[in-house]
């Protein structure tokens, strides 16, 4: 508890106006990570009651014009003051949450004010009054106190095993899930990468292609495992395609080329890049990438050449002829007619019609088919089509209008025309989902 004797002396007219101010505060507060359910709560407005005229509008308008990015309930108890001289007692009860990411703010406080006042007004008390509501929430608002504004639409989307990502029509980049950057928590948030064209996720990082053609990623490294920082990769001449694994990013360069490097350290030697790539010998021409859990593949001159992770020399697989690679459990390729054909478990792959693009992880694969339909098969052990079916070969219609479909061990996100950000998937294990728990049926995110 602690009390506080105030005295402000105004000017007026007929006299000089007094008012004498005893105040006696409990407040607590506490800061804990964001929640999906914080964001929820979270408006850049103040919920105000109190008794009306002047003096509970100067309480209010102090509050109400900061546009704090918190809730505020401002409670104003005791009697209104109507003569020119007096004493009143007011109580103010706050409930604040700001939010600060990743994290919030909660303050719980309850303020009595204990008021004399001579030749004045009750406008003018409810003005000081208000004055000092405005300075207590200005002494316990976070130093970066961010206001939430919901980002524009969508253009694509990429999840790994701990953290998603979306890429949106400013290129701007926004990201949940495992915490790989100072600003970036379980909400939905913007990251410090800009201008991107193109995103790819992994374990605990993701990597976009920029309009210039410089790649950037972003996550935590293996040299110090709380330092989260935007690293440069060195070498990589005209960039057009990316793909990321569990410790390995790739990239398709000039002539068809493809580069490769180490995710987890910041190994290179130049100041201005913090992954030095490697070429991969035996590859020219290539026209798609894909990289695994512990293999990478690319299709060259519709040849599969594929090479085990931390190797630089491809080898040619005996899969025939495709117009698409992907990496699950072993590689894959689908032809013109949409048949996929895998180097193993092949029990559980399907023909697609012709011209569907892929997305898969190690346990199943779905894929966007010309009407924009995705669609899923494979092994369904978390619920992964997002319907709770079984493992099946058939493909499971999933959802409709998808523009961009991407998947990890436990969650899947999609990405509809209209720029909206669907996914679901098991919440454990740091799944980022994006959701407050675990679901097997498409949900919108709020991404900000």
């Amino acid at each position: 508890m602690t009390r506080l004797v105030w005295m402000v002396v105004l000017a007026a007219c007929g006299g000089t106006a007094e008012l004498h101010y005893d105040l006696k505060t409990k407040d607590t507060a506490e800061t804990g990570p964001a929640t999906f359910e914080d964001v929820a709560d979270l408006k850049p407005s103040t919920d105000v009651t109190g008794p009306p005229g002047e003096y509970g509008d100067f309480i209010r308008s102090a509050v109400v014009n900061q546009n704090e990015p918190a809730k505020v309930k401002l409670v104003v108890g005791g009697n209104v003051p109507t003569g020119n001289s007096g004493h009143l007692d007011v109580t103010l009860a706050f409930d604040v949450l700001w939010w600060e990411l990743p994290n919030t703010t909660k303050a719980h406080a309850t303020v009595t004010i204990s008021i004399d006042y001579k030749h004045t007004s009750p406008a003018d008390v409810g003005k000081q009054v208000g004055e000092m509501a405005k300075h207590y929430l200005d002494s316990r608002r976070p130093k970066h106190p961010a206001i939430p504004v919901l980002a524009g639409p969508a253009t694509a989307v990429a999840v790994g095993k701990t953290i998603a990502c979306s890429l949106h029509g400013d290129g701007s980049v926004h990201c949940w899930g495992f915490q790989v950057d100072p600003i970036v928590g379980p909400v939905p948030s913007k990251t410090t990468i800009a201008k991107a064209v193109e995103i790819a996720a992994s374990d605990g990082q993701v990597c976009a292609r920029l309009e210039g053609g410089e790649v950037k990623c972003l996550g935590s490294h293996q040299a110090d495992e709380k330092k989260h920082a935007v690293a440069s990769v060195c070498g990589l001449e005209k960039p057009t395609k990316l793909a990321l694994g569990s410790h390995t990013g790739c990239a398709i360069v000039e002539a068809g080329k493809v580069r490769c490097w180490n995710t987890d350290v910041l190994d290179s030697k130049e100041p201005k890049c913090g992954h030095a790539s490697t070429e991969i010998a035996g590859v020219a021409n290539a026209t798609a990438i894909s990289v695994g859990f512990n293999n990478a593949c690319a299709l060259a001159a519709g040849k599969a050449m594929c090479w085990p992770e931390g190797e630089t020399k491809a080898t040619a697989t005996k899969l025939p002829a495709g117009v698409d690679v992907f990496v699950g459990f072993s590689p894959c390729v689908v032809n013109a007619a949409g048949k996929i054909t895998c180097e193993k478990d092949n029990d559980l792959v399907p023909t697609l019609p012709p011209g569907s693009r892929i997305a898969a992880d190690m346990l199943y694969g779905c894929a966007i088919t010309p009407t924009a339909q995705q669609v899923c098969w494979g092994k369904s052990t978390f619920g992964l089509f997002g319907d709770g079916s079984k493992d099946t070969k058939d493909p499971v219609p999933v959802l409709d209008n998808v523009i961009s479909a991407s998947m990890a061990i436990s969650g899947t996100c999609s990405v509809t025309k209209d720029g909206a950000v669907l996914c679901f998937g098991n919440n454990a294990n740091g799944a980022p989902t994006g959701l407050p728990a675990t679901t097997n049926k498409f949900t919108k995110l709020a991404i900000y």
